[in-house]
């Protein structure tokens, strides 16, 4: 009995931890350039922009193979500029085709309770005043900002209808490929907001919901060229 519990476990241990781990690498980028907090990166019309905080949430991290949902994860992954390790994930090799994550926190997980490991407060992404999490925060500063220091701070979030900022993104996946590899570009939330008129959006609302829609085109998959 002892010598079957034994294959048993070895089995296990072969089929589980014996697998080849893939990684999803997140690239961080603005207009096509490394993406790094406190650059100052000026574009074709002479505007620039300088990054201090890039933060976001990323959950519901599932593999598809011909539509059909293969592996979910239900881990939650902070994605911090500061922190270069948390641009990587790391999931088990399986045969996928497509990819899909949620930007930010769901409603349950907002009301759970949760308040540990990347949900911890400590982190800077949750509001204690309004009980919920911040899904996508963005600082810095630019010449387009109205603000007499330049600055501008954009804090998305909010799971209470009607103003729920979560968002989707589904991508495809290379046959054969390797590593998962993902380009995150800000150049499209800059080019989608007008600093002019809004530099400050620190609450669930209509201008969070608006902005966080722009969030699933900062996402595109890479060539693996390995």
């Amino acid at each position: 009995m002892k010598i079957l519990l034994l294959i048993v476990t070895l089995l296990f241990q072969f089929f589980v931890f014996g697998q080849e781990n893939r990684r999803l690498q997140l690239t961080p980028l603005f207009n096509g350039s490394p993406l790094e907090l406190d650059k100052n990166y000026i574009l074709e019309d002479s505007s620039w922009y300088k990054f201090s905080t890039c933060r976001f949430y990323l959950s519901n991290l599932s593999f598809f193979k011909d539509g059909k949902l293969k592996e979910k994860v239900n881990e939650f992954y902070l994605f911090d500029l500061e922190d270069p390790s948390s641009f990587s994930i790391t999931f088990i090799n399986e045969d996928f085709d497509q990819i899909s994550f949620s930007i930010g926190i769901d409603s349950t997980t907002n009301v759970s309770g949760i308040l540990d490991g990347t949900l911890d407060p400590i982190n800077g992404m949750y509001w204690a005043w309004n009980s919920g999490y911040i899904n996508f925060k963005l600082e810095g500063t630019s010449s387009e900002s109205t603000e007499k220091n330049k600055s501008f701070e954009f804090h998305l979030g909010g799971y209470l209808a009607p103003y729920q900022t979560i968002q989707t993104v589904s991508l495809p996946i290379e046959k054969n490929s390797n590593d998962i590899l993902i380009s995150f570009d800000l150049y499209p939330f800059i080019a989608g907001v007008d600093l002019k008129k809004s530099s400050n959006v620190m609450i669930p609302g209509i201008n969070a919901v608006k902005l966080s829609a722009l969030l699933p085109s900062l996402f595109t998959i890479l060539k693996d060229e390995n």
